[in-house]
């Protein structure tokens, strides 16, 4: 589960900005809509649902963007020092990027820190519960748990471009593996061929079913067709002179393809591919099948940019009930522009995000010590109350139009 995260010199976020994923200590809040966590070096009330607001461009979407760019900083190592590393630093004015994230696996409590340019890593450390993994210092290492494992000539090999998180895990130093399969498993799409879970478990299909058949969407049957299409490789192949060629090669590769079946006017039915479906309707489903299919595991976080986004009202508001539920295991964090969804949260789980100047600022409704849990927070957002709403000139939008 996502503890906390903090993020500097990345997109709108000029300075390191930290936003916490727990109930604060001093704020009272139902016990459905929180993980409890304790272990060797840790007690957290962890937030199952967070749903960050703002008006756009706001930077709401870049906290979620900014989490899934060092997940893949994490797991998707450049081939060499000459590449670089991805960076994306405030208004383009380059210089360092600061990531830090604190995390949960099991009982066990992560905290992840790296700090980067385009041509280095300037500084890294992993701890579990507190204490050091390793700690780096550009081409400096202190790995407490390699030092007798793996000679310092291995060691020195590391690459400026490369993370020493990749390089402990690769060796399967434990804790870094674990920490490099929880950025590995981060959950935020899913693909088709999770489908085929379908074509395996009767009781899913049918819950899949019920649920599109309560969204009235129209959907009678969903069809997965598994097949293998054969396709053709080409290696290149050296040989003993030193001669290259290329090898043509036969191959199969299994495709998956998901129909929605739909019943028409007279009673007949077509199939619709899920890629021409609504984009309403694949996040719906997405996300259903995401809960019956990963419900059982522990530890899952699930980030959605504007999840209901072309979801109708009642359905995005029922989900929200669904993932705020005592039978809800996964941490659920989105953005979204539907102020009516505040009114199902906690004043722990609302989130605002405000820009000025270019700079985005993160706060949450909790921090207005004065809110009473009686009140209807959309209203009192709309009235302006809580900052991070659009200021929009009417007249002088429609007097470009002479209207």
């Amino acid at each position: 589960m996502l503890i906390s995260f903090t993020v500097g010199n990345y997109r709108s976020f000029r300075k390191p900005t930290k936003i916490s994923f727990c109930v604060d200590n001093e704020v009272r809040e139902k016990p459905d809509i929180q993980f409890r966590q304790s272990g060797p070096s840790h007690q957290n009330r962890i937030l199952k649902s967070a749903i960050f607001f703002g008006a756009n461009a706001s930077g709401k979407s870049n906290v979620l963007s900014a989490i899934l760019f060092l997940t893949d900083l994490v797991i998707n190592p450049n081939s060499s020092d000459d590449q670089g590393l991805p960076t994306d630093t405030f208004a383009n004015r380059g210089g360092d990027v600061f990531f830090e994230i604190e995390f949960s696996r099991g009982s066990d409590a992560y905290l992840y820190s790296i700090t980067y340019n385009s041509s280095e890593i300037v500084s890294e450390k992993l701890l579990q519960n507190d204490k050091t993994v390793f700690v780096r210092q550009r081409q400096n290492f202190v790995f407490s748990e390699l030092s007798e494992a793996i000679p310092e000539e291995i060691v020195k090999t590391i690459r400026k471009t490369t993370s020493a998180l990749f390089f402990a895990q690769n060796f399967n130093i434990k804790s870094a593996a674990d920490a490099y399969s929880w950025f590995y498993n981060l959950r935020h799409i899913i693909k088709k061929e999770q489908f085929i879970v379908l074509n395996q478990d009767d009781s899913i299909k049918e819950k899949i079913m019920y649920a599109l058949r309560f969204a009235d969407l129209n959907v009678v049957d969903v069809q997965v067709e598994e097949s293998v299409k054969p396709v053709k490789m080409v290696n290149l192949v050296v040989d003993a002179d030193g001669k290259p060629s290329f090898q043509q090669i036969d191959s199969n590769q299994k495709q998956v393809d998901v129909y929605l079946v739909h019943r028409d006017v007279d009673g007949g039915e077509y199939k619709v591919s899920l890629e021409s479906e609504s984009d309403g309707t694949r996040n719906y489903l997405f996300l259903i099948l995401f809960l019956l299919t990963n419900n059982g595991e522990s530890d899952i976080t699930l980030l959605i940019d504007e999840f209901d986004s072309h979801l109708h009202e009642s359905l995005s508001t029922r989900l929200i009930k669904l993932l705020n539920s005592s039978s809800n295991n996964i941490q659920f964090i989105a953005t979204s522009h539907n102020k009516q969804l505040m009114d199902l949260l906690s004043k722990s789980q609302i989130y605002f995000v405000e820009k000025h100047y270019g700079e985005s600022e993160v706060y949450r409704l909790s921090d207005f010590k004065d809110t009473r849990s009686d009140v209807k927070y959309s209203t009192k957002y709309a009235e302006g109350r809580y900052g991070a709403v659009p200021t929009i000139n009417e007249l002088g939008l429609m007097g470009i139009f002479d209207l």
